[in-house]
């Protein structure tokens, strides 16, 4: 039976986005029929730190939910390597990522990848992805995996999801990687650094 893992962003003691990520949760717990569980409930009994900014990572599926915390330290991406992986599915946010660490290895000299599927643009290898366009961001229709940080900005308003082709790519002028841990603040890239 496979086993999910869930990352929250706690920065100062305070956990960022519960309510997308329990609902994340809660979608896998339904479709694999696991036993519920609620992530504040987990989190009361919990001695968190009050300083500096962390992961706080759950393990879930056929065993009783099990909790690391761990300090978080950004990656620096600089590049990014266009690969092939027509057939993967990461629909659900398996602790088991072999086909992402096989796709992942592809990337030669960059620093990331950038996933491609049936020539339609998805995610890198830890994150999804949002590109500028004039004056707004938008992020690819059928990512592999719907984060929490996407659906997020997604609701704010701050981007907008759309179908983009590896064709599409020289339209747009800067790419960002966002996830849980990394938000729209996080560090533009130039397209141009995208590798085929």
């Amino acid at each position: 039976m496979p086993r999910f893992i869930e990352t929250i962003k706690l920065l100062d003691g305070e956990l960022y986005n519960v309510t997308y990520h329990q609902n994340r949760v809660d979608r896998t717990i339904q479709a694999f029929n696991f036993s519920a569980f609620r992530l504040e409930t987990l989190i009361q009994n919990m001695d968190i730190p009050q300083k500096g900014l962390y992961k706080f990572r759950i393990v879930y599926g056929d065993i009783s939910p099990v909790v690391e915390i761990t300090k978080y330290v950004q990656k620096i991406i600089q590049t990014l390597r266009l690969v092939e992986g027509n057939d993967i599915d990461y629909q659900f946010k398996y602790e088991d990522r072999d086909h992402l660490h096989k796709l992942y290895g592809q990337r030669k000299n960059a620093d990331d990848i950038i996933v491609v599927k049936k020539g339609m643009i998805t995610d890198s290898y830890f994150a999804n992805l949002i590109f500028k366009l004039d004056n707004y961001w938008v992020t690819p229709e059928k990512p592999l995996l719907k984060g929490t940080q996407r659906d997020f900005l997604i609701d704010e308003g701050l981007i907008k999801p759309m179908p983009i082709k590896v064709n599409d790519l020289a339209k747009f002028e800067k790419v960002k990687l966002i996830n849980s841990m990394v938000g729209f603040s996080s560090q533009e890239i130039e397209i141009d650094k995208v590798i085929s």
